[in-house]
């Protein structure tokens, strides 16, 4: 579900060093939440960059060869051992987290959330697009290597795990038994609520696990993202899931939407926290951020969880809560009998981009987070070409409209749990979906899906 996308002349004219973007007054409207994100974004960056604290990924591996993220990138494991990796997905997750923007390895490279952070490259599964990889998603003990991946990070002493996958049913024991450990061994577990089927009240392992921060999708708006992220208790916080420029292997250019930016943003803040005040337990952490969101009206509600994520005011609560002589360590802001049931992390979108645009993107990196304004510009965009999705191949308006697809088959009692990677609801069980994956459409200002030949290389002549 990959596809390719060559853009045009006047879309590259905006990402062009120098260039003012000027919204119209419609979109100025809908970058309300976004203008706040940057803000508090801008002010955390102001006091730590997250230097001294490792991130780990635990996904499909990380291309430390990548110009923004060279030396940043630790010697990690590989659970998977098919040969030859594509590590799409999880470069994707550690450039939108850790990459150094521009740097004499990487002249078009773009600046992370958390840039002074290192990653710990885990990797559990192939991506959807290597060889095997339907075959290795089949597989009985799928949740066991996710298991062992989820321990590992822990063992090595990362105190971010990001966890890519998610699964639900039954037979999920052993995830909740290695984030109960990651846990025990202080490490901040963040997960993607998503949608893994078409009742989105199901919860989400490993963001319906105590203790874990699960992340909702929400777009430009502040709004949940209906088709990718859940709507139940798994849902702690609520972070920007609308459309982003990330760097993946070899320097190539992707877009990404969904659970991916959205788990991005709260480890990253998690990890300006954690670097900021080392001091506090993971509990504590958790804490910071729920409280210092951006509440909805209703105080929580299980489309934003607490609301929506406020780095500069996490770094507040913490810096608060550091100085409080009533902090209990252990102490979550969220209780176990706060959420309900369990299940895992949620399937990502992204969109191969030309290289074309790396130097316009190099020069937003560059104009710092200019960036996140145009994303959300592009989102909002797309939203208003619903039409012209609709005629994509393989997609009528009802599919770019519609409701989500039906469940996955086979989810009844005893089966073997259906697995994805943070990404589009529906996935049968066959396996997880990467959170390279792609199936944005319609009012989400979604890219449209993979040609349904399944080959790369297919133009869209956009801008």
């Amino acid at each position: 579900m990959l596809k390719r996308i060559t853009v045009g002349a006047g879309l590259l004219t905006l990402l062009l060093p120098g260039t003012v973007v000027v919204p119209s007054a419609a979109q100025a409207d809908d970058l309300a939440v976004v203008k706040q994100l940057v803000r508090d974004l801008n002010a955390a960056r102001r006091i730590t960059k997250g230097r001294g604290i490792t991130v780990a990924i635990v996904s499909t591996g990380v291309d430390g060869s990548v110009g923004s993220l060279r030396g940043k990138v630790k010697p990690g494991r590989d659970f998977v051992n098919n040969g030859h990796p594509k590590k799409i997905t999880g470069t994707l997750l550690a450039s939108l987290i850790a990459g150094a923007g521009l740097t004499h390895y990487s002249p078009v490279g773009m600046r992370g959330l958390a840039s002074g952070t290192d990653i710990l490259p885990v990797r559990i599964a192939p991506d959807q697009e290597e060889p095997g990889s339907k075959a290795f998603y089949g597989r009985s003990d799928f949740t066991e290597i996710e298991a062992k991946g989820i321990r590992y990070a822990a063992d090595q002493g990362a105190q971010i795990i990001c966890i890519d996958f998610y699964s639900w049913g039954d037979d999920v024991a052993p995830i909740r038994a290695a984030v109960s450990y990651a846990l025990s061994k202080n490490a901040t577990v963040v997960a993607g609520a998503a949608r893994g089927s078409d009742d989105e009240t199901v919860p989400i392992f490993p963001a319906a696990e105590p203790g874990v921060i699960g992340v909702g999708a929400l777009d430009t708006k502040g709004h949940r993202i209906a088709k990718l992220s859940a709507r139940n208790s798994s849902v702690i916080v609520g972070a920007p899931g609308f459309t982003f420029p990330s760097i993946g292997p070899g320097d190539s250019l992707w877009t990404v939407k969904g659970p991916l930016p959205a788990v991005a943003w709260v480890a990253s803040t998690a990890a300006l926290v954690r670097a900021e005040h080392p001091k506090l337990t993971q509990a504590q952490v958790a804490q910071v951020i729920t409280s210092s969101a951006h509440h909805p009206t209703s105080g929580y509600d299980t489309e934003v969880g607490f609301g929506v994520i406020n780095p500069v005011g996490a770094l507040k609560a913490a810096e608060a809560l550091e100085k409080s002589p009533s902090a209990v360590a252990g102490r979550g802001a969220v209780g176990d009998k706060a959420r309900f049931g369990g299940h895992p992390p949620a399937k990502i979108q992204a969109v191969r981009h030309s290289k074309g645009l790396l130097a316009g993107f190099g020069g937003l990196a560059a104009a710092g987070l200019l960036a996140i304004v145009l994303a959300a510009i592009l989102a909002i965009r797309g939203r208003r070409r619903s039409t012209a999705l609709a005629t994509t191949p393989g997609m009528s308006p009802a599919a770019a409209e519609g409701p989500a697809p039906a469940a996955p088959p086979g989810m009844s009692p005893g089966t073997t749990p259906a697995v994805s990677p943070l990404g589009s609801p529906g996935t049968p069980p066959a396996g997880p979906r990467s959170a390279a994956t792609s199936d944005e459409s319609g009012p989400d200002g979604a890219l449209p899906e993979r040609d349904p030949t399944g080959e790369p290389g297919v133009a869209e002549e956009t801008g």
